[in-house]
């Protein structure tokens, strides 16, 4: 398996140009984003993937010196993220002691993390949303606590929603959305993954409150997992998340990830991740890592990679590839024997109509932030 392979996962020409500008240094990074321009006009159209790198661009082409092309306008973009990413910081912070007044344990994933901890300056990674997580015991009543606080959200009973999902979308008219997480991955819906991940977190202060992140280790492995699938946004933002997680000095525990990797059948997905970095953008990633990942993967992983790589163009591929997720949450369930009940009624849920798709259980979804 080679990422060229699977070139419906990973970026294109145009999209790995502008890759290459947003993480490269000096003059290369102008060269890069000239040749981008070259293929893509900047009065066109943009891919959402690749109109949030446009901070980071900017700042690193600002750091030439040199007067590009566009320049007023990507710093334009970036002053616009910064406004955004701010309110966005404002709400985390009165969420997260919003919960603390409850006694609920929080962890916080993805953007906000990756923002004030790995990028040089928070506005340079866009956020859409916020990423917040619970242990699932406590999940009903932080849903209770953020529809008191004005957030909407359409689920079934707690009994079907904790069975079938890992996170619900909360939406307040104002204040943007935020996913609470009961199961930090969604390929490992099961106490041991997170214990792992709720063990190795680190604390982390956002504005004032404070709360805990995964580890660098564990933030690579959320970003890798989380990136390499199928996706309605072009599969672009866990490359530079990736690479400023292991550019940041956190110790990476190359061989904690690569044992979950392999305990918990992604990974075919990891490798495919990680060599995407090291042999497309020389990111240092050590070879006997990759080396133990290239393990025989399961019938359930071949199957699974196979159906990722054609369901955005193929309808039956993308059942296919739910199958195999049903497959990993029988196998993630306490008590598979009832789990036809919970399927039967998330599947009622989804025939419901305007109710399920205001849940997002009727229309695509990004599965990034």
């Amino acid at each position: 398996m080679n990422a060229a392979s699977f070139n419906n996962l990973f970026p294109n020409t145009a999209q790995e140009l502008l890759l290459r500008a947003a993480l490269a240094t000096g003059a290369e990074s102008g060269a890069f984003y000239c040749k981008w321009l070259d293929l893509v006009p900047f009065d066109g159209q943009h891919d959402e993937g690749s109109y949030r790198l446009l901070p980071l661009v900017w700042s690193n082409l600002s750091r030439t010196g040199v007067d590009y092309p566009h320049m007023g306008r990507l710093k334009g973009i970036f002053r616009n993220n910064w406004v955004k990413n701010a309110k966005r910081f404002a709400l985390a912070a009165d969420l997260l002691r919003a919960f603390q007044s409850k006694e609920i344990p929080t962890l916080v994933g993805k953007g906000l993390p990756l923002a004030i901890d790995f990028y040089d300056a928070p506005a340079h990674r866009p956020m859409n949303d916020l990423d917040i997580m619970v242990r699932p015991v406590d999940a009903p009543r932080a849903s209770e606590l953020l529809e008191e606080l004005g957030f909407l959200t359409d689920r079934a009973s707690w009994a079907s929603e904790q069975r079938m999902r890992h996170a619900l979308s909360h939406v307040h008219p104002e204040r943007g959305e935020v996913d609470l997480h009961w199961h930090v991955l969604t390929d490992c819906q099961n106490d041991e993954s997170d214990r792992h991940f709720w063990e190795n977190s680190v604390p982390i202060d956002v504005g004032g409150a404070r709360t805990r992140r995964p580890s660098a280790t564990d933030m690579l492995l959320h970003i890798v997992i989380h990136g390499i699938r199928p996706n309605v946004m072009p599969p672009i933002r866990w490359v530079p998340d990736a690479v400023m997680v292991i550019r940041s000095g956190e110790t990476i525990e190359w061989e904690r990830l690569v044992q979950f990797s392999i305990d918990h059948g992604i990974s075919a997905r990891m490798k495919l991740g990680l060599g995407y970095l090291k042999d497309r953008l020389q990111v240092d990633i050590p070879a006997e890592v990759l080396q133990a990942l290239e393990a025989r993967p399961s019938l359930l992983e071949r199957i699974e990679l196979h159906a990722m790589e054609r369901e955005i163009t193929r309808q039956t591929w993308r059942q296919i590839r739910r199958g195999t997720h049903l497959i990993r949450l029988v196998r993630s369930d306490a008590r598979p024997w009832t789990f036809p009940l919970a399927l039967a009624r998330e599947l009622h849920k989804r025939l419901l109509g305007p109710a399920a798709r205001r849940s997002g259980g009727g229309r695509a979804r990004s599965h990034g932030n």
